[in-house]
């Protein structure tokens, strides 16, 4: 009988830990509604971050502006909460929101939430990011070149922009930040490799020739 008791015990602590690794694993849990409640509870300079977030999509450019720019004081632990709107910010069609909010949303991402990435943004969408890179304004290329080095290897197909950025910019402080995230993005140990490789049919119909 203790046996059985036992088998039945074992058998309820699987069925209920199995339970929680699927709804934790699949972001249930971190998702809805633990996620929209901790964003009225935290707070950010007097201001609940789901208010902050809400002036991320407001209609009005200086007031997304201006919500990017606090945001990029918020702990990453906390900027989870609002994740969706810091996603919605990096499609944002002002370049230094859009900057701006990649910044935060790297960092977020980097601590590891437990939702897939893939579902937040996409790589595509984020390696867009580039386009940041051609902005009139050097400050907001800058800003663009450190949103790119905070999603790290993530955006590898940003790297060729960073490079041209890293040896053609004519503004300084543009040219160390594209080299700084490019380093972040693609180490150069890897990109000797990959120029290696690239140059060895090269190498090799010389030979032959």
């Amino acid at each position: 009988m203790k046996n059985v008791i036992m088998v039945v015990l074992s058998l309820a602590i699987i069925a209920v830990a199995g339970y929680w690794i699927v709804t934790y694993g699949s972001g249930k849990f971190w998702n809805v509604p633990v996620r929209e409640q901790m964003a009225d509870k935290v707070e950010l300079k007097g201001r609940t971050l789901s208010a902050c977030g809400a002036d991320l999509v407001s209609r009005d450019v200086a007031v997304r502006r201006h919500a990017a720019e606090e945001l990029m004081t918020v702990p990453p632990k906390d900027g989870q909460y609002i994740v969706g709107m810091l996603a919605k910010g990096v499609t944002d069609e002002d370049n230094l929101t859009r900057a701006r909010a990649g910044i935060v949303l790297g960092r977020v991402l980097a601590i590891g939430i437990p939702a897939p990435q893939e579902a937040i943004v996409s790589t595509p969408t984020l390696v867009q990011l580039q386009d940041l890179l051609k902005d009139s304004d050097p400050a907001i290329r800058r800003t663009g070149a450190e949103a790119l080095a905070s999603f790290g290897r993530r955006v590898q197909a940003a790297a060729p922009a960073l490079e041209e950025a890293a040896k053609n910019e004519q503004d300084e402080e543009v040219r160390k930040a594209a080299a700084s995230a490019l380093e972040k993005i693609q180490p150069k140990s890897s990109r000797t490799s990959v120029e290696k490789a690239k140059s060895e049919p090269a190498r090799a119909a010389a030979k032959k020739g």
